[in-house]
């Protein structure tokens, strides 16, 4: 069986559909799969060497790159392709394989889904990885287990490696237990304050007994704010910000004892190696996105009516008073109430 997944969304959402990929594998003797996701900002390298996937496609942004694409799946003679998207764009792409099987979701807006699809589903309003499981459900593809729900990721020795390095060239002692803070997102208007973020880092050994380790992307923006953090810092946590890939940061992330952050990649990527989650929720579902299948507490102001909004900020201004509302204490009770209940009889 010759599989196409795609799913042309940011690392995050690309990490969701790896237990219905991993499903797929099981359901098929022998299948080939590859698995399609954005060249920017899709986390290609995260799966190269993935055993669940045989072959990584990079989405091109260019309409040349496009049309050779195009070209090159007509050729390639997909027996089936399922797309995890749930948009046109995406859609269009599964019907271009001449693929006989297709599967989709039925788009919440825009045009029919019927014309792209051999099969759809609704997206339902459950967890966006039980939504990927419940599309490969309709080529008989069902977890069997609670092991077929987990995340699938696997992290190389070599970032393994790294991993470690960084922590040793940080002064951290070997064994010396952690939690890692990522506190920046590719959307700002997702994220806590500066402030607030300074606060929980003053004060996470102290409550938690673990020593703060911070984290970022290479961006710019991400780095800036990393820096203004730090800055307001009456302690001095250990900043890792911008030194890791994604699989290196995935190593970083199992290491730890806990993974404090905002909806963003790294609660999945946390999710999918284990580590127990403190998720900031803003203008985004908690209950389409929330950690999945590892221990986690959500903090979300979902008694307020406007929340969760699915904006970029309050009124378009990149800025979400809901997250700005939280304070480091709620944030510190919340780890505290997670640790201790995992280390319960």
């Amino acid at each position: 069986m010759n599989i196409l997944a795609i799913k042309l969304r940011h690392v995050g959402d690309n990490l969701l559909p790896t237990p219905a990929l991993a499903l797929l594998n099981k359901r098929y003797p022998e299948p080939r799969l590859s698995y399609m996701v954005p060249r920017e900002g899709g986390g290609a390298d995260l799966f190269r060497d993935q055993p669940i996937v045989d072959e990584v496609i990079e989405f091109p942004s260019d309409r040349g790159g496009r049309i050779r694409l195009a070209e090159q799946l007509r050729r390639r003679s997909f027996d089936l392709s399922v797309d995890f998207s749930w948009d046109s764009r995406s859609a269009l792409w599964g019907m271009i394989t001449g693929a006989p099987h297709r599967l989709g979701y039925i788009f919440r807006k825009r045009i029919p889904a019927w014309p792209f699809y051999t099969r759809v589903c609704p997206m339902g309003r459950s967890h966006t990885a039980l939504a990927n499981i419940d599309l490969v459900a309709l080529m008989d593809a069902r977890p069997e287990s609670a092991d077929d729900l987990k995340l699938k990721l696997h992290v190389p020795e070599i970032d393994q490696t790294r991993a470690a390095e960084l922590l040793k060239e940080a002064g951290m002692r070997d064994g010396e237990p952690f939690l890692v803070l990522h506190p920046a997102s590719r959307w700002m208007f997702k994220c806590w304050t500066d402030q607030g973020n300074a606060g929980f880092l003053d004060d996470a050994e102290r409550v938690l007994g673990l020593r703060p380790v911070v984290t970022s992307a290479p961006a710019p923006q991400e780095l800036e704010k990393i820096s203004r953090i730090v800055a307001l810092c009456k302690t001095k946590p250990v900043n890792l910000a911008g030194r890791t890939n994604l699989l290196t940061l995935a190593a970083l992330i199992q290491r730890a004892k806990l993974f404090v952050g905002v909806d963003s990649a790294p609660v999945h990527i946390a999710g999918a190696v284990g580590t127990p989650v403190v998720a900031l929720f803003g203008p985004s579902g908690q209950k389409e996105w929330h950690p999945w299948q590892v221990p986690y507490r959500t903090i979300q102001r979902l008694a307020w009516s406007c929340c969760p909004c699915a904006q970029d900020g309050c009124a378009g201004t990149k800025r979400s008073r809901c997250l700005e509302d939280i304070r480091p204490e709620e944030v510190l009770s919340a780890a505290k109430s997670l640790l201790t209940s995992l280390q319960a009889p």
